[in-house]
């Protein structure tokens, strides 16, 4: 029996083994590569320069900010500072408002809102589709633990359920919500001030105009009325307040009268009464530079039906006062 034994179909054979097997590699070699490559990216993204890092976040707040401009056209531009060096990114359906950082540069305060409040303020008819909501978050940036210490509307909850009778707050028919104004000197409160995020003009006040937000109780609590002015380290404040020395005003006012003038500690809420005259309406003016005294006007009021009227017979009084150290 003779066998015949065929060589050129064993090359033949070998051949396409060959070239499948180096189609095979570069097939392994491609997803391989690939992997390295998104690898690559994730790394770069995730340890990449401050430097990008920062100019990622300015670029991201400096958007914020013409957003805010044109937005929040009743807001104070001093409610709508952000922190340039810390990189926030908001829950999804929201932007930024507002952060500041702690004096110690542990935490960081800020406010976001939703997105669809700028088709709101553009247009008014589209308020009945923009069912906005606003927070207030503190963020530890040592632990990167949040923290929630305002919501508009409040949210609903067995704990909570008694506040929800308190009826939401209004001036003039607009809703009101806190704005973070600034951390105290030693990081025990946050400064917060009233102000209206939509663009509904209508008129109205409140009693108080800011308050502060407690690190340690989680309480809110009045801080100071209008006509204030802070400290630079904001570790006092001075304001007009009312006076039972001083007759009542009547009509669409929130405060009584102007008949004192207060220098508070923020901190630890301890006041000192600067001036308070009977029948006496003041109004702060200025504070120099080095917060070593201040301006004032001051007018006399009668009584006119009961309720108190400037005395035009008797012409404005401007004085000025050296402002002693609270500690």
């Amino acid at each position: 029996m003779i066998i015949c034994y065929n060589f050129l179909d064993d090359l033949k054979f070998m051949n396409e083994m060959i070239k499948n097997w180096k189609i095979f590699g570069l097939i392994i070699l491609a997803i391989f590569f690939g992997i390295v490559f998104i690898a690559g990216i994730f790394l770069f993204q995730l340890f990449k320069p401050n430097s990008i890092k920062e100019k990622s976040n300015n670029e991201l707040i400096n958007e914020t900010r013409i957003n805010s401009d044109n937005v929040f056209i009743h807001v104070p531009k001093e409610l709508l500072k952000q922190d340039s060096d810390i990189y926030l990114i908001p829950n999804e359906g929201y932007f930024i408002t507002t952060s500041i950082l702690s004096h110690k540069g542990d935490k960081i305060v800020y406010a976001q809102m939703s997105n669809c409040i700028e088709l709101l303020n553009q247009e008014v008819s589209e308020y009945a589709q923009c069912d906005w909501s606003y927070q207030i978050w503190i963020k530890d940036l040592q632990t990167n633990e949040r923290e929630k210490i305002y919501s508009y509307p409040q949210e609903v909850s067995f704990f909570n359920f008694s506040e929800l009778l308190i009826p939401k707050v209004y001036a003039g028919g607009c809703p009101l919500v806190y704005f973070p104004l600034a951390w105290s000197k030693h990081d025990q409160k946050i400064i917060l001030q009233w102000a209206n995020p939509t663009s509904c003009g209508s008129g109205g006040v409140l009693s108080y105009l800011t308050y502060t937000f407690d690190i340690s109780t989680k309480q809110q609590e009045p801080l100071a009325r209008y006509d204030a002015f802070f400290f630079d380290d904001y570790s006092k404040v001075i304001f007009v307040d009312e006076s039972v020395k001083s007759l009542p005003q009547c009509g669409p006012v929130v405060q009584k009268n102007k008949g004192k003038i207060v220098l508070k500690n923020i901190e630890t809420n301890e006041i000192l009464i600067l001036l308070e005259e009977p029948n006496s309406s003041y109004s702060l003016s200025f504070i120099d530079s080095n917060q070593m005294f201040l301006r004032y006007t001051a007018d006399q009021v009668i009584e006119a039906d009961g309720c108190s009227q400037i005395d035009s017979s008797i012409s404005q009084m401007r004085g000025q006062i050296n402002l002693p150290k609270l500690p």
